[in-house]
């Protein structure tokens, strides 16, 4: 008989472009794989009964309540956190810390997208699964040749609001950067040219191949909503076989433990020439590895792992 499984999302569409990327990367792209895994998948459906119930994202009075819900209608409630609501920082207020920790104690377990996020939540449930955002490869197939290190195009990604990041480095990326990102960017103050691309589901991954270096800074990381930052960001360059200039933040130490094409700012006093000749130095970029660790496949199976205690992948 297959197991039941419950998925409780903020938003759904089959559109990955009408959510937020956390929604599409750690679960709508995850229902396909889960299936192959024998599970029988619901999304937003409290009416039956579960095996696991995982209930995503927001640390809110509403999500609170649905886990003490689920509790009566499925065997194990988890919890998905990806972002540090344990503890007050520049992205968590004191009703968000309140609700987290709450939600921690009536779960089972709590699934965390990073190992420093995973470090404040096991103070209030030790049933901990770190799973990193996972990478679609079917969807990643696409492979970058020929990199240009002597006068690169550097690519950087995200929400626009966090592009201000780059300013730092103005005088160097200038005319030589591709921002693919939400329209947003227009209205935020940057203080150097750029090419725009509109970030789409449908032509992210081929857009990706019109830059040759990623450029990922983050000017102020040594607070808990930085520090708990995934690697996706990084990921999707590293997947495509992009070298990275990124600063060190502990999921792309992480990354680079498997993909040897990223060099980090602060180990160059953020020299950008030196980044790139280092990234020259060292051999072609190689996806094998994160194209195992990192693919959905195989987060489903080592979640799949977790939640029935078997060996893991």
């Amino acid at each position: 008989m297959k197991k039941k499984l419950g998925l409780f999302l903020p938003e759904v569409s089959s559109d990955y472009n009408k959510v937020s990327a956390s929604i599409w990367i750690r679960a709508l792209q995850m229902v396909k794989h889960y299936q192959k895994l024998g599970f029988d998948v619901r999304i937003n459906n409290p009416f039956r009964l579960y095996d696991i119930a995982i209930v995503y994202r927001l640390a809110t009075k509403k999500n609170l309540l649905l886990c003490k819900a689920l509790r009566k209608t499925a065997k194990k409630v988890y919890f998905d956190s990806v972002v540090n609501y344990f503890v007050e920082h520049s992205g968590c207020n004191t009703e968000q810390v309140y609700y987290q920790k709450k939600i921690a104690e009536v779960c089972d377990g709590l699934i965390c997208s990073t190992e420093n996020i995973a470090s404040y939540a096991k103070r209030f449930n030790s049933n901990i699964h770190i799973m990193d955002d996972p990478i679609d490869t079917e969807y990643f197939h696409l492979q970058k040749s020929n990199i240009n290190y002597h006068n690169p195009i550097f690519g950087w990604s995200g929400v626009s609001s966090k592009a201000f990041f780059l300013n730092k480095y103005a005088n160097i990326i200038d005319n030589k950067v591709v921002l693919i990102c939400d329209d947003k960017i227009h209205n935020q103050k940057i203080d150097f040219n750029f090419t725009y691309i509109p970030w789409r589901y449908e032509t992210f991954s081929k857009h990706l191949l019109d830059c040759d270096i990623a450029f990922l800074p983050r000017t102020y990381i040594d607070d808990p909503y930085n520090l708990g930052h995934s690697s996706f960001k990084a990921l999707v360059f590293a997947i495509t076989g992009i070298p990275i200039i990124a600063n060190k933040l502990p999921s792309y130490e992480k990354l680079a433990s498997l993909y040897e094409s990223i060099v980090f700012l602060e180990e160059n006093a953020d020299n950008i020439d030196s980044c790139i000749n280092k990234l020259i130095a060292k051999p072609a970029p190689d996806t094998t590895k994160i194209r195992s660790f990192y693919s959905c496949e195989n987060q489903a199976l080592r979640l799949r792992s977790f939640f029935f205690n078997e060996k893991t992948v």
